[in-house]
């Protein structure tokens, strides 16, 4: 093996340990520049030697160089500076264990509820002790007024004022 092999060879090895470096330490694209600039020397001492040599660095860094990119992004969000820099998803706990809301909507298509705010035209009742934001079908509602819910549409739900007479009736 000759000298300008060997150093091909190093150079090659050099140039691919600093591009898991710039993978993990911020440099600003100088690790990355010197990397590249350690391959391309590797490849024109290779193609020197032979078109042979030089072919097979070429088809080695050719595989090489995007597994090792892809190798320290898939490592990099466990580093510290990865876990300051990529958000995590939840943890179970954290998750807010309620149910979801929209599906228990069109249970509420002819419950009696009061307001607890005006509705001008929207605001908010309350049905048997739950709070649910609802639109007034046709006017406007004071606070505390005893209301039905009349229809629901997606997330909207629409009440109805409704006398105390009818209620007894």
């Amino acid at each position: 093996m000759t000298s300008t092999l060997t150093w091909a060879i190093i150079l090659l090895v050099l140039g691919l340990i600093i591009l898991v470096i710039e993978v993990f330490v911020p440099s600003g694209g100088m690790l990355g520049v010197l990397a590249g600039a350690c391959l391309l020397t590797s490849l024109g001492l290779a193609f020197s030697q032979s078109l042979v040599i030089g072919s097979f660095f070429l088809a080695f860094m050719l595989v090489a160089v995007p597994a090792v990119v892809g190798a320290g992004m898939h490592y990099w969000p466990d580093t510290t500076m990865g876990r300051k820099m990529v958000l995590q998803p939840p943890k179970p706990e954290e998750v807010d264990p309620t149910p979801d809301r929209d599906r228990l909507l069109p249970g509420l298509v002819g419950q009696i509820g009061r307001t607890l705010t005006p509705h001008l035209p929207s605001g908010i009742t309350e049905f048997e002790g739950r709070r649910v934001e609802t639109t007034a079908e046709n006017m406007s509602i004071d606070a505390g007024k005893l209301v039905r819910v009349v229809d629901v549409q997606g997330h909207r739900v629409i009440v109805r004022r409704i006398e105390t007479e009818t209620l007894n009736a």
